[in-house]
């Protein structure tokens, strides 16, 4: 799946443990425009700093999920965006 936009927001965590890259696209092929967070890792941060704020963009994303129980025993759902391409438009 690939999402195209403009880079709104580029945010590098380099977490010891579990580095990785936050970008925020805007949308705008769309009726209404959606802002979305996809999140890189690892290998792909280096190609993620060539990037700046405005520049548009096609991402490759998987979508992740996973389930999660607390200590009340309730279960949780989470999803996550995760990019593994990032071209520039």
């Amino acid at each position: 799946m690939e999402i195209k936009g403009k880079i709104k927001v580029i945010e590098i965590l380099d977490k010891e443990q579990y580095p990785k890259a936050k970008v925020v696209i805007v949308t705008d092929e769309e009726k209404y425009p959606q802002t979305i967070q996809i999140e890189f890792y690892e290998k792909l941060i280096p190609a993620v700093k060539t990037f700046n704020q405005g520049d548009d963009v096609v991402i490759a994303v998987n979508i992740k999920g996973r389930e999660w129980v607390n200590q009340n025993l309730e279960t949780k759902y989470f999803n996550t965006i995760v990019g593994w391409k990032i071209t520039k438009l």
